[in-house]
C-alpha cells in the first residue's frame, strides 16, 4: 500500500482482504447449482475464516468458485440492488469510482 501511495495512486485494503468474501452469499449457493452438501460448505466458508484466502478454503471441498463470464451471470441475476453491496465496497464504488468516472468522461 505504501509503494502504490508514494506513486500517487489511491489504495484501499479491503477488511475481508479477499473479493470473493464480498460476493453475496446468493451468488456462491447458486453456482453449486442446486448440490445440498456444496451448499452447505460454501455456507460454511463464506461464514467462516475470512484470514484464509477463499480458493485455498474450497480445496478442501469441490465448491465451485464463480469466476469470468459465469461470475459475471451470477452477478447480474443475484446482486440486483446496490444495498446488496457490503458498505466498503459500496463506498469505494460511489465516493471514489464514480466520481472518478464523471471526472473522465468530463461530467463533472
Amino acid at each position: 500500500m505504501n509503494k502504490i501511495n508514494s506513486f500517487g495512486y489511491e489504495c484501499f485494503i479491503l477488511n475481508k482482504r479477499e473479493i470473493e468474501f464480498y460476493y453475496p452469499l446468493s451468488v456462491h449457493i447458486a453456482a453449486q447449482q442446486g448440490d445440498a452438501q456444496k451448499e452447505a460448505q460454501t455456507k460454511e466458508i463464506y461464514n467462516g475464516d475470512q484470514g484464509t484466502k477463499y480458493r485455498d478454503a474450497t480445496n478442501a471441498y469441490s465448491v465451485c468458485v464463480p469466476a469470468g463470464k459465469y461470475l459475471r451471470k451470477l452477478l447480474a441475476e443475484y446482486l440486483t440492488d446496490k444495498n446488496q453491496l457490503d458498505h466498503q465496497i459500496r463506498e469505494i464504488i460511489e465516493h471514489k469510482i464514480i466520481p472518478w468516472k464523471k471526472e473522465i468522461l468530463g461530467e463533472v
